[in-house]
């Protein structure tokens, strides 16, 4: 009678038994843990619109984990800026560095340039209203005489100041030096001469009248040439090559255009605190990705110092470099991590493992 609970225990009594002797076994096992994270590109440029309705081009850098540029293209309150875009082939076209995206508009900059065009327009009409088709016909002539005498003067102004200094630091005689004095000061009466024919053969209007129109005509000349600037200074280009994505949200905060720098992809992937001191950079990395069979390595470059808390648990961020960008479609991808670390001993591994579910 005695017997018979002995009997009873003998299965439970086996079986701790062999978890004894699987502890002095010399076996090594990999201890291994998985978690959840996300893919993002190295790099990645966003257009978008901010809360004032200007638009914003924002380079991040997923590497460095921060935003490495920012380029704002502001308007005049009030103003109404439109984007054009040009050239583009689409969604997933491949995109170089440089290339032209198009183009931010300001309507208030569209309306002035037509205005500051119109008035150069009616002004050199009023000047010519008062000379003679065949005054007209000289005085193109003689304005292009004054162009010509312009460019020749520059260049021997040019001359004479590099000569000046050669001969001032005796690099050069002193025959070279007035030769190109001489030749300067042609250059500049030639010049003097050209507009002083052009003023004489003004006989169709009264001296004092054109001169005033002429002013005119240059200083709206100059306002449309600094219009025309403002105008052009906001043309887009791509900072970065990669893929190209489109969207159509509009709005405040809205996000038009982004480049995706698909050559690099960074992981990042939460990893409870306790998990910690089992994890360094030489712990090997498998991805996979949810709902294939796609699954590929990472290599870990930076284990975050940081401590975050969610859902109750306090987690640190692991960043990975992954090896083979040629698998990874898309951008905020959700994929499985597998961290697997150095082999240890049975015994080693179920201390580990009890130790990490009693925390």
């Amino acid at each position: 009678m005695m017997g018979f609970p002995l009997k009873r225990y003998i299965p439970l009594m086996s079986l701790l038994g062999i978890i004894i002797a699987l502890l002095f076994i010399p076996f090594s096992v990999p201890f291994s843990f998985r978690s959840m994270g996300i893919i993002h590109p190295e790099r990645q440029w966003n257009l978008k619109t901010d809360f004032d309705g200007n638009y914003v081009g924002e380079t991040r850098n997923f590497r460095l984990g921060g935003v490495e540029s920012v380029v704002s293209y502001r308007f005049e309150r009030g103003d109404i800026a439109t984007l054009e875009l040009s050239g583009l082939k689409g969604e997933n076209s491949i995109i170089q560095a440089g290339d032209t995206l198009g183009s931010i508009r300001s309507t208030r900059t569209i309306e002035l340039l037509q205005q500051k065009e119109n008035m150069v327009s009616v002004a050199i009409k009023e000047l010519q209203a008062g000379i003679s088709p065949e005054k007209a016909e000289v005085l193109e002539q003689l304005q292009q005489q004054i162009n010509s005498t312009v460019v020749q003067l520059d260049f021997a102004k040019a001359q004479f100041d590099r000569i000046n200094q050669l001969f001032l630091d005796s690099l050069v005689p002193a025959t070279t030096f007035e030769t190109e004095k001489t030749n300067y000061l042609r250059a500049l009466a030639e010049n003097e001469i050209a507009k002083s024919n052009y003023q004489s053969a003004l006989s169709g209007v009264k001296p004092d009248e054109a001169r005033l129109l002429e002013e005119k005509i240059n200083s709206l000349k100059k306002e449309l040439e600094f219009v025309e600037q403002t105008n052009n200074a906001y043309t887009l280009t791509a900072p970065i090559g990669g893929k190209l994505q489109m969207f159509a949200m509009t709005g405040e905060g809205g996000e038009y255009l982004s480049i995706i720098d698909t050559a690099t992809f960074i992981l990042y992937a939460p990893v409870k605190l306790q998990f910690l001191p089992y994890i360094s950079n030489e712990t090997h990395l498998e991805i996979f990705i949810q709902g294939t069979d796609v699954a590929c390595k990472a290599r870990i470059y930076s284990i975050g110092n940081n401590t975050e808390t969610l859902n109750g648990q306090q987690l640190v961020f692991v960043k990975a470099l992954v090896e083979d960008p040629n698998q990874i479609a898309l951008n905020g991808l959700s994929v499985q991590c597998q961290f697997s670390g150095e082999n240890i001993s049975i015994r080693e591994y179920i201390t580990r493992t009890l130790k990490l579910y009693l925390q």
